[in-house]
């Protein structure tokens, strides 16, 4: 605390702060998904962060391998309005509910946009969230023939390719 002091309370009013910019210039009918696909806490708590040491800290200080949930946050037409269980200010983290997993956001924002969801998709349509008057349809899959004959054929050219790929790697996002 002493050597980062308010940094994580700050990056929170610098996320509120913008978030609000961003709401303020949308159009009031405007629906809003706020989310992050995980949760990070703190770990390596009992070390001593050293100063970087050839551009690298020696020991991390904030992981989400076992981390808790991330936040997931709606709002706007179509969504039910929930409720919180007390005021913000004195809400505590078991408070609110888990209402779904990471895959769940595209179906429910297909529906939202009165598309049908790919009964092959990962994921399902977060209904307790939708309105009632929002009906969910499906199609068996988007991947038709056609739409996969559209697309471009992946290439691993790309100037910074190997770099991203071997980043999402050491973050365990891709496997060797």
């Amino acid at each position: 605390m002493e050597r980062f002091g308010r940094v994580v309370e700050d990056a929170y009013a610098g996320s509120d702060a913008a978030l609000g910019d961003l709401l303020a210039a949308l159009p009031a009918e405007t629906t809003v998904f706020v989310l992050s696909d995980h949760g990070m806490h703190a770990h390596n708590a009992s070390s001593r962060f050293d100063v970087p040491v050839g551009g690298r800290l020696e020991r991390e200080s904030g992981g989400h391998e076992d981390g808790p949930p991330g936040i997931f946050v709606a709002a706007g037409p179509g969504i039910h309005a929930g409720g919180l269980p007390r005021p913000l200010e004195e809400l505590v983290e078991n408070d609110l509910p888990i209402v779904g997993h990471a895959l769940d956001v595209t179906p429910t924002l297909l529906t939202l946009l009165g598309l049908p969801v790919g009964r092959d998709m990962d994921g399902v349509v977060l209904e307790s969230l939708l309105e009632p008057r929002i009906k969910v349809t499906y199609v068996e899959t988007h991947d038709t023939e056609d739409w996969l004959a559209s697309r471009p054929s992946v290439t691993y050219e790309t100037p910074g390719t190997e770099e991203r790929l071997e980043q999402l790697r050491s973050l365990g996002y891709i496997g060797d």
